[in-house]
C-alpha cells in the first residue's frame, strides 16, 4: 500500500487508480507527486555547479506516468533528455511558442509530437529518447497504460526555472 501525502492525495484524486505495477513502481522508485502530473524523484545531480552558481551543471529524474495520466504544458529553463524505459509509450508534444498566446488550431499547426516508445508501428515513428530544448513548452498526453521514464536535465533542474500552466489556462 502506498502512503499519500495531501499534495499526493489530490493528484490522485484527478487521476484513474493506480495499477499494481504503478503502486510497486511510486513504493519501489520512493516517488513523490510532481506539479504537473505524473511521479518523480530526483536520483542524481552532478556536484559540479554551473557558472558559479549553486545549480548542479545536471541532473537526473525518474518519472512515472499511470495508465491515463499526463504532464501539464510546462517549461523548463535547460534541455532536457527524455529516456523511454517503459513498458507502454507516451506521447510528448513540444511547441516553442506559449501555448496560452495560440488558438486550438495555431497550437495543433505549431506542436511537434513524439513517441517515446521502441515500437515502430504507429503514427508518429517512435523514439527511444526525445530532447526538449530549454524554452520550448512540453506536455505529455494521457497514457494507456503506465510508462517509466528518465530526464536528464541540463544544467541541473530548479523549481525556480520551471513554469507549469494547466488545461484550463490554454485553448483546449
Amino acid at each position: 500500500m502506498v502512503n499519500l501525502n495531501p499534495v499526493e492525495a489530490v493528484h490522485a484524486a484527478i487521476t484513474p487508480p493506480l495499477s499494481q505495477y504503478a503502486r510497486n513502481m511510486i513504493a519501489h522508485l520512493d516517488l513523490s507527486a510532481h506539479p504537473e502530473g505524473g511521479w518523480y524523484k530526483r536520483t542524481w545531480q552532478s556536484p559540479l555547479e554551473y557558472a558559479d552558481s549553486a545549480r548542479p551543471l545536471a541532473s537526473l529524474i525518474y518519472f512515472l506516468l499511470p495508465e491515463g495520466d499526463f504532464s501539464d504544458w510546462h517549461l523548463v529553463d535547460a534541455d532536457e533528455l527524455w529516456l523511454w524505459h517503459g513498458p507502454a509509450e507516451i506521447e510528448l508534444e513540444v511547441c516553442d511558442v506559449d501555448p496560452r498566446s495560440l488558438s486550438a488550431d495555431e497550437l495543433k499547426a505549431q506542436t511537434t509530437r513524439t513517441v517515446l516508445s521502441v515500437r515502430e508501428n504507429n503514427a508518429y515513428g517512435a523514439a527511444a529518447q526525445c530532447l526538449v530544448r530549454a524554452g520550448q513548452w512540453q506536455r505529455t498526453l494521457p497514457t494507456k497504460s503506465d510508462a517509466l521514464v528518465s530526464c536528464v536535465v541540463s544544467p541541473g533542474f530548479t523549481f525556480d526555472g520551471f513554469t507549469v500552466i494547466t488545461e484550463e489556462d490554454t485553448c483546449q
